[in-house]
């Protein structure tokens, strides 16, 4: 290598050292002799095997420092990688050098990326620390693609993680409720039960295709930012589609009677639909064994949520579930499915 370019790499480490700079050696550890990690990226001169140590944690590609020298003027070999650091390769290292090999944070079987990690699902945070909050998370973190299917999310108020369906498709969707109707009773479920949720047994084989998240679970999902929620139907034996959106869709705790509040109704020409969450007042939760404020349930109406005691509108607990058409009235459903698609920041509350 000429002078100049060894000068040029001498002064880009010694500008990418701040004075105060924090180096946390607790991520480093030393490799045996004669092992050593990755290739050869870059070579510069510093003070100190500290200083080596510091330029390589300020590179997101540096997985390991090679030092050569003694204290007051060493060489710093930086290495890299594409894979996790390991003390692997053989070491051809002078014996008076000594590489020191950074550590990988990411935990749960993360891969570094840059600053931060690359998380299998269903984990998620900036070391794989934690259960994603929810599917969108999970597709942002790199698992656009993944299998469908019942996954753990924690949202940011849950005291613990529970499964929910997945689909890391269109920047990742939630399922809250999923209800293919053939093969299901619905109409007359409890208060407890629609607290807790339906179909969410973690079987080995678990029909994933008739869930409900459960009520307390829906609140903590849509409490931590905005959701936009995609009420799909099918009907007919073309199994013909209808699409109703929600903007702002939110559920409120249980001392609200999980009032149920949206901000904007509207459909698409290709998948027409009319608003079947319509109420003249708030809509609150019934449910057999729990409140009733419209006395809907106790005047013969399924589980669900209502708008006034008219009793209107179309439960998904219904057997069989409704939904209203622009052309065709309404009509009797197939399947029907809540998917939320997150449109807002995470929110702290």
């Amino acid at each position: 290598m000429e002078v100049s370019a060894i000068l040029l790499f001498v002064l880009f480490g010694l500008n990418h050292v701040k004075r105060g700079s924090t180096v946390q050696l607790h991520l480093y550890t030393t490799c045996p002799i004669p092992n050593t990690i990755g290739q050869e990226p870059d070579t510069v001169i510093g003070r100190s095997e500290l200083q080596c140590v510091m330029l390589c944690s300020q590179s997101e590609h540096c997985l390991g420092v090679r030092v050569c020298g003694e204290t007051g003027m060493v060489k710093c070999t930086m290495r890299n990688t594409s894979s996790p650091a390991q003390c692997l390769q053989p070491d051809r290292t002078p014996t008076h050098c000594r590489l020191v090999n950074r550590v990988s944070p990411c935990e749960k079987g993360g891969t570094p990326n840059g600053h931060g990690c690359l998380c299998p699902l269903p984990f998620a945070g900036k070391y794989c620390q934690r259960y994603m909050r929810d599917c969108s998370e999970g597709y942002d973190n790199g698992n656009e693609g993944a299998p469908e299917g019942m996954y753990l999310i924690q949202p940011m108020t849950s005291p613990a993680p529970f499964p929910v369906v997945c689909l890391f498709t269109w920047g990742g969707i939630t399922k809250a409720v999923w209800r293919f109707v053939a093969g299901t009773s619905w109409a007359a479920t409890t208060w407890s039960q629609a607290k807790q949720g339906i179909g969410y047994n973690r079987s080995a084989v678990p029909d994933y295709t008739r869930v409900f998240v459960g009520l307390d679970h829906l609140h903590q999902l849509l409490n931590q930012s905005s959701y936009q929620n995609v009420i799909q139907s099918s009907y007919g034996s073309d199994w013909d589609n209808m699409k109703a959106f929600y903007t702002d869709f939110h559920v409120g705790p249980e001392p609200s009677g999980y009032e149920l509040s949206y901000g904007t109704f509207y459909s698409y020409d290709e998948f027409p639909a009319l608003n079947g969450l319509k109420g003249q007042g708030p809509m609150l939760f019934a449910a057999p064994g729990g409140p009733d404020p419209y006395g809907c349930v106790a005047g013969g109406a399924p589980t669900g949520w209502y708008g006034g005691s008219h009793c209107a509108g179309h439960s998904v607990f219904a057997d069989p579930p409704t939904w209203p058409s622009p052309d065709k009235g309404v009509q009797v459903v197939r399947m029907i499915q809540f998917s939320l698609v997150r449109k807002g920041p995470y929110i702290e509350n």
